[in-house]
């Protein structure tokens, strides 16, 4: 009900001067939107300043496109396998020629018959050596991953697994070990064996049965420690 004319009955709404009779059509609209108007402005600001801040960041994420250089050293890997199958001589250490790669290759090369650490840091490597079953008697062998300074051919560092040889069927050595190295491409990874049957050994190729392949898990070379022959410690328990 209007009261253009006349007074508003009590507890009418009332708005301006004659009940908003002089009041134009965009001051009555403004006037019944101005609260949602505000909020509406004001939220639209906050977005505003939200999407200046993720635009800022994409800005800087963009940085990093393509920087696969900021990769380079933090990762490496090398994989193979012996391409033949060998008869090993009685009582010598001898290396095992792995010189076959398999699959990619970063920070790390096949090299004289085992794999070459390119970039210094925390790598561990893994091999896996199947011996021939014996023909009576049992035997015993050792197998080693040795890491080698490619200058000079000296031990760096070391671990050896122990297996037994029977006439039960073939022995398979399979074990890791993890090192630092504290440079870049001075050191070898190897896989070495020795026995002590009268006959040679035969050691199998393949990639069913030999594999040596390392993996770097960080650029770090702290806690680089080397202790083969520790002292006793004592009894446990």
């Amino acid at each position: 009900m209007t009261t253009p004319h006349g007074s508003a009955p009590d507890g009418a709404w009332q708005f301006a001067s004659g009940f908003g009779q002089g009041m134009t059509e965009d001051e009555a609209l403004a006037l019944a939107t101005g609260g949602a108007r505000g909020n509406l402005e004001q939220a639209d600001g906050e977005w505003a300043l939200v999407r200046g801040d993720l635009q800022a960041l994409i800005d800087e994420q963009d940085q990093f496109k393509e920087r696969l250089d900021l990769l380079e050293g933090v990762y490496g890997y090398c994989n193979t396998f012996m391409s033949a199958n060998w008869l090993v001589a009685q009582d010598q250490l001898l290396a095992l020629p792995f010189d076959t790669q398999l699959g990619p290759n970063v920070g790390a090369v096949p090299y004289e018959g085992g794999i070459r650490l390119q970039t210094r840091g925390l790598w561990r490597a893994d091999t896996i050596v199947t011996c021939d079953k014996m023909t009576s008697s049992n035997f015993a062998a050792q197998v080693y991953i040795t890491v080698l300074s490619v200058a000079t051919g000296a031990v760096y560092s070391e671990t050896r697994f122990d297996i037994v040889l029977t006439p039960s069927g073939s022995e398979s050595a399979a074990f890791s070990k993890t090192f630092v190295v504290p440079t870049d491409d001075d050191y070898v990874v190897k896989a070495r064996i020795q026995h002590n049957r009268t006959a040679r050994l035969r050691v199998f190729g393949g990639t069913l049965r030999s594999a040596l392949s390392v993996n770097k898990w960080s650029t770090n070379t702290s806690n680089n420690v080397d202790i083969p022959e520790p002292a006793d410690g004592g009894e446990l328990g």
